[in-house]
């Protein structure tokens, strides 16, 4: 409780993001307890959001934190083996998820046999570098597909009211962080072997790489009493409603931003014109996204409808057709994909 206030005075995001970060925060301190360290992405759509100061705040009551905005995996494994850290990543522009060699550590570190085989040294005759470790990413970047199957993506948004949250000075956290970080310890220290077991827990009905991200955070909560549970709960119900797909919607929409081109507000593109060249491509998701088979308009139409973006009837001299206006998609790809808001007026 004091964990989710402290955090709420500083975030002005809603109760379950607080919860979620709360939970997870715990997770780090007890995380040698689990086989699995689901990382915490802190995804924002919009620059302004709270994603870095998050990051941030959670550098505050972490064990060994390391806040790192630009590096590459060779030089985060030696660090990993020497100094146990949480890894915070400040994924600047993106450029940490856009490596391989980045995606792929993060990804095996979250589990407790991940590790990477690096050359044979003096110091390391086997080569054998170990990843567990407990991470943190705040990024505006597309979540890409390898990383999200192991992460725990939380979505934030930029502050509607900025009086609400209060001033925080990085370089002096106040002496409340410090009794929180006692406290933290203490408890990861004597819950850790009363930890229930994931068949205890995990009686729901999301896709099985989900219930393994979350099993941390749900024993964490059962470890805790009923009203941890059911702040749990919520929180995974917004996860699932919000999170899940972000990765998979995100780059939906990043391809219709690349096929429709530079366009104007008053443009309109038929569903079926932006059908046949997302489902052209074999190589992409959208030719087997409907259990196998191409992308449907109502596919389709799902998805974009997360993002504000709805079909509507066209009227053209020949007859109707439905599809989607200029002026929707610019607002998403400005809002979620970082583009710049600029509504061309036709000639």
């Amino acid at each position: 409780a004091r964990l989710r206030t402290f955090l709420s005075a500083h975030l002005a995001e809603p109760q379950t993001a607080i919860d979620t970060i709360a939970l997870w925060s715990l997770h780090a301190w007890a995380h040698a307890a689990f086989d699995i360290s689901p990382r915490l992405v802190l995804h924002a759509s919009d620059p302004r959001s709270g994603h870095a100061r998050a990051l941030r705040l959670a550098a505050w009551l972490m064990p060994s934190p390391l806040v790192v905005s630009r590096t590459i995996a060779s030089h985060v494994l030696p660090v990993i083996a020497a100094d146990k850290p949480t890894l915070l990543l400040d994924d600047v522009g993106g450029t940490m998820l856009g490596y391989i060699d980045m995606r792929a550590l993060i990804a095996a570190g979250a589990l407790r046999d991940g590790a990477f085989l690096g050359a044979r040294t003096y110091k390391n005759p086997s080569g054998y570098l170990p990843c567990f470790a407990p991470m943190a990413i705040a990024t505006t970047a597309r979540v890409p597909t390898d990383v999200h199957v192991r992460a725990i993506v939380l979505a934030l948004s930029p502050p509607a009211n900025e009086a609400a949250r209060a001033t925080l000075a990085l370089a002096d956290p106040p002496r409340e962080v410090l009794r929180l970080r006692a406290d933290m310890q203490r408890w990861a220290k004597d819950a850790s072997a009363a930890l229930a077991p994931p068949e205890c827990i995990l009686r729901t009905r999301q896709d099985p790489a989900a219930r393994e991200n979350l099993y941390p955070l749900n024993a964490i909560a059962y470890a805790i009493g009923i009203e941890a549970v059911r702040a749990a709960a919520a929180a995974m119900k917004a996860l699932n409603a919000t999170a899940r797909r972000l990765s998979t919607d995100l780059e939906l929409l990043d391809d219709v931003r690349d096929l429709v081109g530079p366009i104007d507000a008053e443009a309109r593109i038929p569903t079926l014109e932006l059908l046949t060249k997302l489902v052209s491509d074999p190589e992409r998701a959208w030719a087997t996204a409907h259990r196998g088979r191409k992308l449907t308009p109502r596919g389709l139409a799902d998805r974009l409808d997360r993002f504000g973006v709805r079909p509507v009837v066209m009227r053209y001299a020949n007859g109707t057709a439905r599809g989607y206006r200029g002026e929707s998609l610019i607002e998403a790809f400005a809002r979620y994909l970082g583009a710049p808001l600029e509504l061309d007026q036709p000639d």
